[in-house]
């Protein structure tokens, strides 16, 4: 999805360590990895990147928040769009 959108490349580079713990001699946390043909091409992925984890998290927290507090505002005020545009897929890799 990313690569058709911007012709960047994202891959997931390291290890997963759970938090607090360091990482083992020698490695590296989790980390995506971009590369694209051109500096504006990374760019754009960066930021798409970016927006799509946004999106999720605001979902995550609305999903997660007591009803009383989502319905009480009647859905102003959040700058919109997030919540309201077309889904688009989020794709993790971790250890297997």
């Amino acid at each position: 999805m990313i690569n058709e959108m911007t012709g960047a490349a994202v891959t997931t580079k390291g290890y997963y360590v759970p938090p607090g713990k360091p990482p083992p001699e020698g490695e590296r946390r989790l980390y995506l990895l971009i590369e694209g043909p051109t500096e504006n091409s990374v760019r754009k992925a960066k930021m798409e990147i970016k927006n799509i984890l946004e999106e999720y998290t605001e979902k995550a927290m609305r999903r997660d928040a007591p009803s009383s507090v989502v319905g009480s505002s009647g859905g102003g005020g959040g700058g919109g769009g997030a919540l309201g545009g077309p889904s688009r897929p989020l794709m993790l890799m971790g250890p297997t």
